[in-house]
């Protein structure tokens, strides 16, 4: 006698095989083993991230640079000048009573504004040595030593009263006060 399977199998006759993919379950192993790939693409995708948005950064700090040097040189090309420095030189005008600011490289007057007293005495100064042949220096040196140096002449007071006395003379007096 035959069974209800080799009786169904004389009725079916395989035509072709294929392979599909179908939903399977997985086994413990294989669902931690996915686990752990999937924490490391995790990892992974945050470092890419991280790592993306630090060169868009420098791209775009790049890029500012790059624009902002182009905007210069087009003011430059356009405008046909550029801010440099220059040497400016203050000058004293006596005559005028001011202090003329002017370029040194084209002489051009930039500004000009009123002598400050100091200013003017540096004038009453030099005019009252113009005929001196000394350099500023050997002048202004001497006129130093004479401020920290006690005149030869100076005055003692006495009794009230102030008299002139001569240095020579008050060393002797100064000998004769000072008794052994």
């Amino acid at each position: 006698m035959t069974t209800p399977n080799e009786a169904n199998e004389k009725k079916r006759q395989p035509l072709q095989s294929y392979t599909k993919d179908l939903l399977c379950k997985l086994h413990a192993e294989e669902v931690a083993d996915h686990a752990q790939r999937l924490a490391a693409i995790e990892e992974d995708l945050a470092a890419h991230h991280e790592r993306a948005k630090s060169i868009k950064a420098d791209l775009t700090a790049k890029q500012a640079a790059l624009e902002s040097e182009r905007t210069s040189l087009a003011r430059k090309v356009r405008t046909k000048e550029e801010t440099r420095p220059v040497r400016v030189n203050v000058v004293a005008d006596f005559e005028l009573g001011k202090a003329v600011s002017e370029r040194s490289d084209t002489g051009e007057v930039l500004e000009a504004r009123a002598l400050t007293d100091k200013e003017r005495q540096t004038a009453m100064f030099m005019d009252a040595h113009k005929d001196d042949q000394r350099s500023a220096k050997e002048i202004a040196e001497d006129l130093f030593k004479g401020a920290t140096q006690p005149e030869e002449n100076s005055l003692k007071v006495e009794g009230g009263e102030a008299k002139e006395t001569d240095p020579d003379e008050s060393d002797a007096q100064d000998d004769e006060d000072v008794k052994p």
